[in-house]
This record gives structure tokens, sequence and C-alpha cells, in this order.
């Protein structure tokens, strides 16, 4: 697969991200979003999959995103399976999902149940409680007929723990979901590690 950027710099700025400390410098369009995808399959012609993930938040560059999404499912040969949108939660994108005739697999960066841990991992990426996304998720998910994948870094003493994971299990439990365990990068400056 082939991760796509949206965005130049980072609109999120999560904490445990070494682009998040970059700081937005704007939103790609369209086109330079759809040539990465034009370069991905020059250098791997057999690339069946693509993930819009930014450099921060797709849904911040909403317009551009889902352009390039419809143009590659409509001519560009892949299935609407094997597009898929990243986010940390934004309501403007489950309703644009909801509403568009492409249905792109959806992938949620959740990193912790935990509320207040969740907006000190990413204090600017959403307002929609770990609840609320969960739900919307799987409102998509049976909608467009694709698992949602879950992102969870992994990071040592803030969203390890056997009871942490255990929360994890009882909020996604019976929902057409996957959880995609990553562990973190060390980064220097940063506090979280392995």
């Amino acid at each position: 697969g082939l991760c796509v950027s949206t965005q130049v710099g980072c609109a999120v700025g999560c904490r445990f991200c070494m682009t998040g400390r970059s700081g937005l410098v704007r939103q790609l369009g369209s086109l330079e979003i759809l040539a990465q995808v034009r370069e991905g399959l020059r250098r791997m012609p057999t690339l069946s999959k693509i993930k819009f993930m930014g450099m921060g938040e797709p849904s911040h560059n909403l317009r551009n995103v889902l352009s390039a999404v419809r143009f590659l499912a409509e001519y560009g040969d892949f299935g609407h399976k094997d597009l898929v949108i990243s986010t940390v939660g934004d309501e403007r994108l489950f309703n644009e999902l909801f509403a568009s005739r492409v249905r792109p697999a959806l992938a949620v960066s959740l990193h912790t149940i935990d509320e207040e841990e969740r907006r000190t991992l990413l204090p600017r990426g959403t307002r929609m409680t770990v609840e609320a996304l969960t739900d919307a998720a799987e409102r998509y998910a049976r909608f467009s007929g694709y698992p949602v994948q879950y992102e969870w870094t992994l990071m040592a003493g803030v969203n390890d723990s056997f009871e942490e994971i255990d929360e994890l299990a009882r909020r996604l439990s019976g929902q057409y979901a996957m959880v995609n365990f990553i562990p973190v990068n060390a980064v220097e400056g940063s506090p979280y590690c392995r």
C-alpha cells in the first residue's frame, strides 16, 4: 500500500509524532495528491491500496481529498475498499462519506479510550468523544461494508495497560472493526517510547 499526504506540515499536532511539531504549511490540491499516487504507481506498478493520511487530518482538506478519492475510484482502477481515509474524528468527514457515491474504507486514529488522555495526545485533533467517534465509525462500516481500521500507537506507560486494552475490547465488542497496534517511533525530545 501507499500512504498519501494531504497537507504540507501538520494540522493535528499530535504529541507523539515527529511531523506534529512542524506546524501546518498548507493544504495540498487534489492534483498534488493524485501526483503522489502516480509516482507510487510508477515505482510500484502492482500498488493496490492507497491510504490518505496526510501529516495531519485529511478532513481539514476534505474537498481535495474526496476529489482525489472519487477520481481514483472512478478512473483509477481502485476498488472503494482499497482507498482508505484516515481520521482522528471529524463530523464533517462522516457527513460527506455518508453522502458520497464513492465509499472508501475508514481508518480511525484512536490511540486511547480515555477522553482526557486523548485530548492531551491530540490537542487539536477532534471534538468528538470516543463514544461518538466509534459509534459514527461503526455506522459507516456497516454502510460501506468495510471494517473500520482503528489505529493504536502503543506508548509505554500511556496506553499499553491491560486495563485500557480491556476497555478498548469492551468498546469495540460486536463492531465491524479491526485494531492495528503500532509501536511508537522514538523521537528525540519526546517523552514517548515503546
